[in-house]
């Protein structure tokens, strides 16, 4: 590690390190995905890199190692990357900004087929308010909520997961007491195992049995 933070450039080096160290961080486990300088030492010539990857941990959030592929990158790269880069600001200030709390739940074969958040879920500030549930990212189901909710909801998400089917209910959470309408949708990716959560505020107060309906 000594010897790749001397290589850095100093102008990209607390900014690479940081995106490192957040990535290996269990309450944050974000993707790294980067571009820096180096400075070669036997000629000083400065380069571009790319590099992309993760941290790994296991099941009590202890980081196991940190994976990741680093490359050349041209200026035509780097303009390309640019530009999505712009993209992806645009939508993340548009995702931010809306009021319904929002999360995508990933079913991770690691973890013996349990569902767990994503290490690279999406998430908005407004699902801790309409949830009541904070630091979600890398955490299980089980590990969120309490155990006679944690049974029943796993089930629901493995049930829209298995039949493609969008679930729709309104009731409190037992865990934090937050009322809220939830929709369960599966997103259409390769392997199907992702389900987007929409947690809405509920303007009645729901039962605590609330029906569920498709």
């Amino acid at each position: 590690m000594k010897q790749f933070r001397a290589c850095i450039h100093p102008g990209d080096k607390r900014r690479t390190i940081g995106q490192i160290l957040e990535a290996c961080d269990p309450a944050k486990r974000t993707f790294y995905d980067t571009e820096y300088r180096i400075v070669r030492p036997a000629d000083g010539a400065v380069r571009w890199m790319a590099a992309k990857g993760r941290a790994i941990f296991d099941d009590k959030r202890r980081l196991l190692c940190a994976c990741w592929v680093s490359s050349w990158t041209s200026p035509r790269a780097r303009r390309s990357r640019n530009r999505r880069a712009r993209a992806r600001r645009v939508y993340r200030t548009l995702f931010e900004s809306i009021d319904e709390g929002f999360c995508i739940i990933e079913r991770s074969w690691r973890r013996t087929a349990r569902l767990a958040i994503s290490a690279t879920s999406r998430k908005i500030p407004a699902l801790a308010a309409r949830s009541g549930i904070v630091g979600v990212l890398g955490r299980t189901v089980r590990e969120m909520l309490l155990p006679s909710e944690a049974d029943p909801g796993s089930r629901s998400f493995a049930k829209v997961l298995t039949t493609g089917e969008p679930l729709r209910f309104e009731r409190p959470l037992e865990t934090t007491g937050a009322a809220a309408r939830t929709l369960l949708l599966r997103v259409e990716s390769k392997n199907h195992d992702q389900v987007a959560v929409l947690f809405q505020a509920s303007p009645n107060a729901a039962t605590p049995n609330g029906v569920c309906t498709k």
